[in-house]
């Protein structure tokens, strides 16, 4: 693959882009035996176990639809892009794939990858792996890497901070599939600049146990509140922190809550009526109409006189419940 000229066609949201238009390099499928195959790039691509299984589902009904990528290498063939492909097919025990064949070197297949499109686009994290691995395994330079895929040399520098920031541990769980790369960059890195070994005994924690993004995020946003001494109790014990948020999300959804908000809302509405009595009633009115408001706030009554009975009838709030407890404010005290 080689570079025929490039153009400049504009800006992007947040930076300028440079579309590089490519000397076209030819392709073939063909069916290659898995054994053949080399796997250099294992880890830039994210392992999620509900892809894998999803996946899997998928060849098994449908067979593949979609080659994976390699280059000749010798040989063997080199991987570059469908490393979960070839794990789905592994797991269903086939010994052939579908691959597109590329006649380019593997640094050429992986910028070209990063340029256009893959089966499942990768993400953000992911991207920064292909770029560091350009960079180590074939000593280029984010000038050269920029250049080469229409990107701003700025864009690359920020893909690279992603995982430059990371401590090991987290980039591995990330690319594990374990904690997702949002939680990594927005919770763990920051926390891992200020205090390295809370996030590392945070991460232990992840590893082990799932929780969404929002509660990784109101664990950290709690965090940053909190006491130095708070701080410490959280990551020796995240699991006490977790279990008090959703036993209260369980609270607001318990019958005491929905009794207590369902009161309140019926008090609000009934008080909003009491404008509208001298609207809706007046001398000459109709009899008709007037005996249909009047029935309508009647059933509305009856079902709090019904209510009411209900409650004086348990033992356990017989000595809350009166009957003084149905009077209006006025009638009690003109009774009093």
């Amino acid at each position: 693959m080689t570079l025929q000229r490039e153009d400049v066609i504009g800006k992007g949201d947040e930076e300028d882009y440079t579309v590089v238009i490519m000397k076209p390099f030819s392709k073939k499928c063909i069916e290659i035996e898995l054994h053949t195959l080399e796997l250099p790039f294992t880890c830039v691509r994210i392992s999620k176990k509900t892809y894998l299984h999803s996946l899997t589902d998928l060849l098994e009904q449908q067979g593949q639809q979609v080659p994976v990528v390699v280059v000749a290498s010798q040989h063997t063939y080199l991987l570059i892009d469908g490393y979960l492909r070839i794990q789905a097919l592994k797991r269903l025990g086939k010994d052939t794939v579908l691959a597109e064949v590329w006649s380019c070197s593997p640094d050429e297949g992986l910028l070209h990858l990063l340029a256009g499109k893959q089966a499942r686009p990768y993400e953000a994290v992911e991207e920064a792996m292909v770029l560091q691995a350009l960079q180590l395994r074939y000593h280029l330079s984010q000038e050269k890497i920029a250049h080469r895929i229409g990107r701003d040399q700025s864009w690359v520098s920020r893909r690279l901070a992603l995982i430059h920031d990371l401590p090991d541990e987290v980039c591995q769980a990330v690319m594990k599939g374990v904690i997702s790369s949002w939680s990594a960059n927005r919770v763990l890195v920051p926390m891992a600049r200020a205090m390295h070994e809370h996030a590392t005994q945070f991460v232990a924690y992840l590893v082990k146990n799932t929780h969404t993004t929002r509660e990784v995020s109101l664990f950290y946003q709690h965090y940053l509140r909190s006491s130095r001494k708070v701080r410490q109790h959280m990551v020796n014990e995240p699991a006490l922190f977790f279990k008090t948020i959703r036993h209260s999300n369980h609270d607001d959804k318990s019958p005491e809550h929905q009794w207590i908000t369902i009161l309140n809302r019926c008090q609000q509405m009934l008080q909003g009526l009491i404008p509208f009595i001298p609207q809706i009633f007046y001398q000459a009115q109709p009899e008709g109409e007037q005996k249909k408001l009047i029935n309508t706030w009647r059933a509305c009554q009856q079902t709090f006189v019904s209510l009411n009975q209900q409650l004086r009838s348990l033992d356990d709030v017989r000595t809350t419940i009166t009957p003084d407890d149905s009077q209006s404010p006025s009638k009690r005290q003109e009774s009093a």
